[in-house]
């Protein structure tokens, strides 16, 4: 064979490189230069699955074995008896995981109505109590972010000393250093200096 590639196409053979391979490659020669490589390759994998995988694969046969010996000592009813227990506990898997899906998708809905992020859930998720028992964990959680955010923003107005209305940034949080936004008459003196400044 040459080592020349021709196509028939319009009369013209390919400039581009990737193009040229893949012609040379698909062609008798090429695949006849590449099958070797491709043989070894595959073989090598092959190999390297085999010994990473053989271990586990003489478990799974002595395993069936194992449960041969078993059931060929058994009369009938017993080996039923066997089947019977092993569906049952199939099942009973089954219905576990379903529950526990109902549950998690029922304390998502319950962790998003309450505003909890939805990361913070998983550890709840893990959690293989009660439905009520994790719904505290989700108020308990719930409530600690809430508590967070007004102390943020307490911290925020009593902290603040920019002045509204009067365009500058001095200090006029003399009067109110030391209210608590969640105590109603601080409250109200709160809201009162903020409406004499405007």
């Amino acid at each position: 064979m040459s080592d020349e590639v021709t196509i028939e196409e319009e009369g013209t053979a390919p400039t581009d490189p990737a193009e040229v391979a893949k012609t040379w490659l698909e062609s008798d020669e090429g695949k006849a230069w590449l099958q070797p490589t491709l043989d070894r390759t595959v073989a090598k994998a092959l190999k390297t699955h085999d010994e990473k995988q053989a271990p586990e694969i003489e478990k799974r046969i002595e395993a069936e074995r194992e449960k041969a010996r078993k059931e060929g000592s058994m009369s009938t009813e017993e080996r039923l008896q066997e089947q019977i227990k092993d569906l049952q506990q199939k099942f009973s898997d089954a219905e576990s995981k379903a529950e526990r899906q109902t549950r998690n998708a029922e304390l998502l809905k319950y962790a998003t109505e309450n505003k909890v992020p939805a990361k913070m859930l998983s550890a709840i998720l893990a959690n293989p109590g009660a439905l009520d028992d994790c719904k505290a964990s989700i108020d308990a959680i719930a409530e600690g972010l809430e508590e967070t955010r007004k102390a943020g923003a307490n911290e925020t107005l009593v902290n603040d000393s920019h002045k509204p209305g009067s365009g500058d940034s001095g200090d006029s949080t003399a009067n109110i250093e030391g209210l608590d936004w969640n105590n109603p008459a601080d409250r109200e003196k709160l809201l009162a200096a903020v409406a004499d400044e405007s």
